[in-house]
């Protein structure tokens, strides 16, 4: 996470990015974040967390495949994976949204931070069609609001 100068970007930095046009919500409440943390039975990864403080989730395109996100909220997030019965199909995997059609976006339980992104279809839910889009979150986050080939 380099800029041209060689300087170090803070995922707040890559978010705040005025060149990226992406629908930003307003930030989620500690106490939101608090009891989705307090639902969930893992740790979240700090930067998702990080994430949900700066914009309570968001939606626009990507340089990357799918081409498209759309992020849940910390309020919609757990409804989503129940939705989508993501634990069912998709042991030790918490989905964070959607590519806004055939694709979940998600994290693995056991990853930690940084945490990998991946993109997974959501028929057949299967961890074997899984592919991981970026390295970290911050690596997702800098493909926001840019336009890819597929977009």
């Amino acid at each position: 996470r380099y800029t041209e100068r060689g300087f170090f970007m803070t995922l707040l930095q890559i978010l705040c990015d005025s060149t990226a046009s992406w629908s930003r919500l307003p930030p989620a409440s500690e106490a939101r974040i608090d009891a989705l943390t307090a639902e969930v039975d893992f740790d979240l990864p700090v930067e998702y967390l990080d994430f949900l403080r700066y914009s309570n989730g968001g939606k626009g395109s990507l340089c990357i495949e799918p081409w498209h996100f759309q992020l849940c909220s910390a309020e919609e997030v757990l409804k989503f994976n129940l939705g989508y019965r993501v634990e069912e199909f998709l042991p030790g995997w918490f989905a964070i949204g959607s590519s806004g059609s055939s694709d979940m976006l998600a994290i693995r339980e056991g990853d930690g931070s940084p945490c990998p992104v991946y993109m997974v279809p959501f028929v057949p839910m299967a961890q074997s069609d899984a592919i991981q889009i970026a390295h970290d979150f911050e690596m997702f986050a800098m493909a926001f609001g840019r336009n890819g080939e597929g977009a």
